[in-house]
Parts: C-alpha cells; sequence; structure tokens
C-alpha cells in the first residue's frame, strides 16, 4: 500500500483507481460551498456542510510521525498562525469573564458565534496549506458562476424557480423587517434595492470581490495566466457593473481599486489592440440588456446609480454624502466607552442590560472598533501580525477587504468571505514556497 501525495486514501498498485480524494478536491468543494452554494441554519445558527470539511486540514498538523521537512514546515506556520488567532480568542474569554464579574450578561450566543469564526479561520489556513496543488484557474470558473448567479438575483429575483428560492432565502431572512412592510420572501426580493445571491447586497458584492482579488494575487506572483483577453475584461468590469445593480458604495469603491489591480495585471501596458478586445464586451453587455429590458425596473436602477454616484458628486443629491464620508465612526462613541472598561484585553463579545454593553458589538460596523472593544489592545495587536506576516506579505491590495468592507461595514463577520480568504492566503503561500525550493 502506498500514501499518495496529498491523498486522503491508501491505493493498492495492483489495483485500478479512478479517482483518489485530495485535500485539493476538499479545498475546491470547500471553495464552492462558502462562495456559491447556500447557508443553511440550526435555528438561529448558520452553518455550511464544508466546515465539517475544514476539520480534516487540522489532521496533518497531530501527526507529527513522517513528516518531511516541508510537512513540519506547514505544521510550525501552522502553529505560530494558530497561536495568534487563539490569543486573540483568549483576551476575548478574559474580557467576557470580566465583564460577567461587573454585570449581568444576557447571553453568549454572540460569543460562541464569534469564537467559531476564528476557530473556522483556523481550519481553513490549515486546509489550504494542504491544498497546494488548488488549480488556481478554478477561481476564474468560480468568478463567472458567481456573476451569473447574482445577475439571475437581481434581475429575476422572485421570478426564479421556487427551489432555488427556498434554498439562498429561507423564511428567516424576513425576520425583524415587519416594521418595514416586509412580510415574505418574495416581498424582501422585489425590493428597490437588490440583495444578490446572498440576501445581503454587501455580502454578495464583497463574495465576488473576494475572487477577483485571488486572480490578481495569482497572476501577480505568476502562479495563473489568462489569455483571454475578453476572459481579462470580464473580471476587470462585471465587479463594477454588480456593484451598481446592488448599490454598494462601499463595495463599488473596492471593485474600481480591484479593476485597477487586474487591469495592470491582466492586462499589462495598455495598447490598441488589448482594447479592441473591450468591445464585443460591451456588444454582449448591450444585448443582455436590451433581451432582458422586460425584467428590469429601470426606475429602481436609476435610484441605485444616484445612491452609489452620490459619493462622488458634492451636491445635487438627497443622500446625505456627509453622513457617508463619516460611516466608519458611525459606533464610535459606544465602542469607545466599552473600550474604557477594559483596554487591554477587552470586554468580549456579550450584551448586558447597562450601557454601553446594551448593544451587540456586531453593530459598530468597523472591524477595528469590534476587535479592540471584544479583544482590546493585546488581540488588535495580534490581529495586525497575523495581517502583516500572512497578507501584507503577499502584496499591499490584501489588506483591501480590512479597509472598505472592514472600516463601513464588517469583513471579519462575513463567514464565508473570510474562509476562503484564509484558504486562499495559505494556498497561495504554499504555491509560492515551493516554487522557491523547486529551484
Amino acid at each position: 500500500m502506498k500514501q499518495t501525495g496529498q491523498g486522503l486514501m491508501q491505493v493498492s498498485r495492483t489495483k485500478p483507481v479512478l479517482f483518489v480524494l485530495t485535500y485539493t478536491h476538499l479545498g475546491l468543494f470547500v471553495v464552492v460551498d462558502q462562495l456559491l452554494l447556500p447557508m443553511f441554519h440550526l435555528g438561529t445558527f448558520p452553518f455550511k456542510i464544508s466546515y465539517f470539511i475544514l476539520v480534516l486540514g487540522l489532521l496533518p498538523a497531530l501527526n507529527h510521525q513522517g513528516q518531511s521537512l516541508v510537512d513540519r514546515q506547514h505544521t510550525q506556520d501552522f502553529i505560530r498562525f494558530s497561536l495568534l488567532i487563539f490569543g486573540i480568542i483568549l483576551c476575548a474569554l478574559l474580557g467576557e469573564i470580566w465583564l460577567a464579574l461587573n454585570h449581568p450578561v444576557l447571553s453568549y450566543s454572540e460569543t460562541i458565534r464569534s469564537v467559531l469564526i476564528y476557530f473556522l479561520i483556523v481550519l481553513a489556513f490549515g486546509l489550504g496549506q494542504r491544498s497546494a496543488n488548488f488549480n488556481l484557474k478554478w477561481l476564474v470558473w468560480i468568478f463567472y458562476i458567481s456573476v451569473l448567479l447574482n445577475l439571475l438575483f437581481i434581475v429575476f429575483k422572485s421570478l426564479l424557480p421556487s427551489f432555488i428560492i427556498d434554498l439562498y432565502y429561507p423564511p428567516m431572512v424576513t425576520h425583524g423587517l415587519d416594521k418595514f412592510g416586509v412580510y415574505s420572501v418574495e416581498e424582501f426580493l422585489e425590493l428597490n434595492r437588490p440583495r444578490g445571491l446572498f440576501g445581503n447586497p454587501n455580502t454578495s458584492i464583497l463574495q465576488l470581490q473576494i475572487i477577483t482579488l485571488f486572480i490578481y494575487l495569482s497572476a501577480r506572483h505568476k502562479l495563473l495566466l489568462v489569455s483571454s483577453h475578453l476572459v481579462a475584461w470580464g473580471i476587470i468590469l462585471l465587479p463594477l457593473l454588480v456593484a451598481l445593480l446592488l448599490a454598494a458604495r462601499g463595495g463599488f469603491i473596492l471593485s474600481a481599486v480591484l479593476a485597477i489591480a487586474n487591469y495592470r495585471i491582466l492586462m499589462g501596458r495598455f495598447n490598441l489592440s488589448k482594447f479592441k478586445a473591450l468591445f464585443p464586451f460591451i456588444i454582449i453587455i448591450v444585448i443582455a440588456y436590451f433581451a432582458l429590458s422586460e425584467y428590469l425596473n429601470i426606475e429602481a436602477i436609476k435610484s441605485n446609480y444616484e445612491r452609489v454616484t452620490a459619493l462622488f458628486r458634492l451636491g445635487g443629491s438627497s443622500i446625505n454624502i456627509a453622513s457617508d464620508t463619516f460611516r466608519p465612526l458611525i459606533g464610535f462613541q459606544p465602542a469607545f466607552d466599552r473600550f474604557l472598561f477594559s483596554p487591554l484585553f477587552g470586554s468580549g463579545f456579550s450584551l448586558s442590560n447597562m450601557y454601553p454593553f446594551d448593544s451587540g458589538t456586531q453593530y459598530y460596523h468597523n472591524d477595528i472598533f469590534r476587535l479592540i472593544v471584544t479583544s482590546g489592545l493585546i488581540g488588535f495587536c495580534l490581529m495586525i501580525r497575523i495581517i502583516r506576516k500572512y497578507c501584507y506579505s503577499l502584496g499591499f491590495v490584501t489588506l483591501t477587504p480590512f479597509i472598505v468592507p472592514g472600516l463601513t461595514n464588517t469583513f471579519l463577520l462575513t463567514i464565508p468571505t473570510m474562509i476562503f480568504f484564509f484558504f486562499m492566503i495559505a494556498v497561495i503561500r504554499q504555491k509560492i514556497v515551493l516554487r522557491t525550493t523547486t529551484f
């Protein structure tokens, strides 16, 4: 019997094997599940099937016998990454104890959820380390499938087959929306602002953007070649279109940053021949527009366009531009007051019935505020260490999700995006290491 390179199964030399399950295949399933498939719920707790598969990435790190030098380096890197994450968790749990000693805690549900998110990040990183053979061309296919699914939900909405709607939009998505006059999934889907693939327009566009981010990183490190100009133009421009349709202001800004980055990498130096490749792409969009015009709410599209472009105008808009500009500070006062309660290791995630602990830390709309409040200055420094060592080393563009959605909405609480992000960070790091050791 022989152990396959990255396989999970032992196969006999004498018997033909049609398929061997590897960590790479598991990694692909995790990526598809996180980026394209719906979220399920156990009560109010969200989960995906691939959460259980992530545990398999932890197994090699627990087995030190018979490891090669590369495997031992993987294990050491995994342990260092894990200790940093667990340090953040430890600070938050100390904060929970300190909070409970001083105020009655109403619920620990957000604590459980937040700790599990950090734990899933560790597992995703570990699986990514074992998936160095992950084919980065898969990202291009996944990107276009994501665009297609988002456009289906944007254009056709409640006209989609009921079984698809039931999968992606369970009845609980309307919970608490009755005060806005929304009582059913159909009414939720027909809101003027489209929801996209995942029920939240900010999440839907972020899921798409994170794919383009790693297409850029793969191309930048010469791990992926996009040979078709038409495919490249789609990667550059389609996220901008989806962001406009979803009326995602921060999403449009991040899409624009990634579009510039991808243009420089995928298209190289501007020349006329590459510019000509844009025309078929424009023609396809125009034809699609007229073909789908019957299903498009033109007034809603105009309204959403106004919402996004208000960021770039100095006047003449009903949107309060000043409030949009200072959105990163929207939760500053309650966050600052809670921070003063326990500056070093934070005060955890839980709620109390006394200010400033009576509002959930998940509603600060700013990941930095939330991180400092829940895990203190120590936890914040540990996260900076993670970002600097494992993300920034691959390129400055890896910081953009922490800046744009991270400071105006949230990045750290978007579970599928975080799992994919740290899985791909580990994959690209391992590919670079293997390329270096090969030569």
